[in-house]
């Protein structure tokens, strides 16, 4: 099942559910209203683990009242890929594949950026060879970092 479900996202229909560097297998949906509530609209989803071969976590991404062209590999599957992009690092559940299109196969290590403002984390990340992104609210000069993804504690990243 799990390998059918890995088909789905590398050859199939969720292939917008790809997460660099993880295996995620999944399944697309899309059904119709119910006959008395047009109204109501579709659904589109799409349903995934990852790792795929041993899975760590799940993820059901629901959407309702889309329309009749929508579906859920075009809609949902992305929505899961932005999801596990960011809770998989989280979770600590480390990279099951390399990427080789990389030009280069050095690792650096990851500045530990928490309690300093964003602007010095940002200028540590950049000066250190990584592109980095911020959600704050406030002035970057005062607001701090309580947290970062990936985690700095002995990590590094190509």
């Amino acid at each position: 099942m799990l390998d059918m479900m890995e088909s789905v996202v590398s050859n199939g229909t969720g292939k917008s559910a790809t997460v660099k560097g993880y295996s995620v297998g999944g399944k697309t949906g899309t059904s119709e209203p119910p006959l008395d509530d047009n109204d109501f609209g579709y659904v589109t989803s799409f349903v995934g683990v990852s790792p795929s071969d041993n899975p760590e976590i799940i993820i059901l991404v629901a959407l309702y009242g889309t329309s009749k062209d929508d579906s859920g590999g075009r809609l949902a599957a992305p929505v899961a890929s932005n999801v596990l992009s960011e809770v998989l690092p989280y979770l600590g559940i480390s990279p099951d594949k390399i990427d080789v299109s990389s030009s280069s196969n050095s690792t650096k290590a990851i500045p530990n950026v928490e309690n300093k403002t964003v602007a010095e984390a940002q200028k540590l990340l950049t000066n250190a060879g990584f592109r980095c992104e911020f959600s704050i609210t406030g002035n970057k000069n005062e607001v701090l970092v309580t947290d970062q993804v990936p985690s700095a504690r002995n990590k590094t990243c190509k």
